[in-house]
């Protein structure tokens, strides 16, 4: 059995690729496979790993028709046979040395997940933090559950050991716990899978290892599928379910103070009637008041948008908050169509210089 099975899902990704590729061939020190799964792509994206297959045979493509990044994840597990696996995207990079690390400190302490910090980059290599690990040690599953649930769920923690969880890529975890608990990306929107299936790991977890070295640098792509705009049909339900989903967990670990649980609450709130918003300014005005307008007859929205923020969206969309507390349901998705238009003549002008 090898170390470690990285899975890189692939789309259209031949900008990128080769920089990620000569990241990964970098790792010496633990023995891997790479499991490159092309979800159908149509450019020369693949070419490209295949020719550098010719000069690492750890390297492995794989080609299937379009199902999206969570079908292109789960047929990666399928095909993983590594002790431990790594997640990463086809326009990042990963650190080679702290990956390796990470492994070997897992292997060492039989450890069932690691997470290490992770920093944004771009184009022109200017970076700074994205996952934080404040703390180096090794935790227990109260201490999982108590610190890193509560984290992931509620964003609140008594005392901070990670900036932020739930990117898959910032995590190294043992295969035979992901297979043993039948863990797998769901998708019940558009992009929350790998907070998914870090959280269904962390639920399953004995033991826990934080590194603080950058072990991946996440790529500020504004062409990435995560940061295009596409309208999800029957969203609110979708969204319900979803909550239900990791709140669940949350309550299972009985990790909450009722105080606690009625702020997780109101955030939870703020984010839904926010994300509603977001999703309807992608349609027309009136469609997107109607529907906004059924959202809002639900009684403890109204008053948890009343409350100061308690979700990071709420403090970004603050203009769209108050319009929404007041009950200016017409001007807020007014506001919020005015924001798309203005984002799309950005990009439209940004491809023409960059032409």
């Amino acid at each position: 059995m090898v170390d470690l099975s990285i899975i890189v899902p692939v789309y259209n990704g031949e900008k990128y690729i080769g920089q990620l590729l000569d990241s990964i061939h970098a790792i010496g020190a633990v023995s891997m496979e790479v499991l490159f799964i092309d979800d159908g792509s149509v450019d020369g994206g693949g070419e490209i790993i295949k020719a550098y297959m010719e000069k690492d045979g750890r390297f492995a493509y794989y080609h299937k028709e379009n199902g999206g990044i969570v079908s292109a994840r789960n047929y990666g597990l399928q095909k993983a046979a590594g002790e431990y696996l790594f997640f990463a995207d086809q326009d990042d990079i990963v650190v080679a040395s702290a990956l390796e690390k990470a492994v070997l400190r897992l292997k060492e302490e039989k450890a069932d997940m690691l997470l290490f910090s992770t920093e944004y980059t771009d184009d022109a290599g200017n970076r700074r933090m994205c996952d934080a690990v404040l703390e180096e040690r090794i935790y227990g599953k109260e201490e999982i559950g108590d610190i890193f649930i509560r984290k992931l769920v509620t964003r609140y923690a008594e005392r901070e050991v990670v900036s932020y969880i739930g990117h898959i890529w910032a995590a190294v975890i043992r295969r035979a716990l992901v297979k043993e608990h039948k863990i797998c990306f769901k998708r019940f929107m558009a992009i929350e899978d790998d907070l998914l299936f870090v959280l269904d790991s962390l639920d399953c977890a004995g033991s826990l290892l934080t590194m603080r070295d950058t072990g991946y640098y996440w790529r500020q792509n504004p062409d990435s599928r995560t940061r295009r705009g596409r309208y999800i049909e029957d969203l609110p339900e979708k969204k319900r379910k979803y909550y239900t989903y990791r709140t669940e967990i949350l309550q299972r670990h009985d990790i909450c103070t009722q105080e606690e649980l009625e702020h997780y609450y109101t955030g939870v709130r703020q984010e839904f009637i926010l994300d509603i918003l977001d999703n309807e300014g992608l349609r027309g005005v009136g469609k997107a008041y109607a529907a906004l307008k059924k959202c809002m007859e639900n009684s403890e929205i109204r008053e948890a948008l009343r409350e100061p923020p308690a979700c990071p969206l709420a403090v970004r969309y603050s203009v769209e908050k108050r319009l929404l507390a007041k009950g200016r349901v017409l001007a807020a998705v007014i506001y919020k169509k005015g924001k798309y238009v203005k984002a799309g003549l950005v990009r439209g002008i940004r491809r023409y210089l960059c032409r």
